[in-house]
């Protein structure tokens, strides 16, 4: 998960024609801040898309379940969502 955050923020970053290595975006970001860069960053990006991710899907009349199969839990989880509550509304949303 860290990895695709990383990859996400460095194509926002950086400009197009760069192909810098992570170790030049970490020290960018530590520039950014002194030396102390905020913590959880990578976490709560991740848990804001999987949110994100899940209530489009409802918003399609699409269900989670369906579409993230064996991950539906996991992503639940990530995006710090019950997964029985997202079942309910999926349920409503579908019939």
């Amino acid at each position: 998960m860290e990895a695709e955050a990383r990859r996400i923020l460095a194509a926002a970053l950086l400009p197009t024609h760069a192909s810098a290595p992570p170790e030049e975006l970490q020290a960018l970001v530590a520039g950014l801040y002194g030396g102390n860069p905020p913590t959880g960053v990578v976490d709560d990006f991740i848990k804001e898309k999987r949110k994100e991710a899940i209530n489009d899907l409802l918003a399609d009349g699409l269900d989670p379940v369906e579409v993230f199969g064996d991950e539906f839990a996991r992503l639940c989880k990530e995006a710090g969502l019950d997964p029985t509550d997202v079942r309910r509304a999926a349920h409503r949303l579908t019939g």
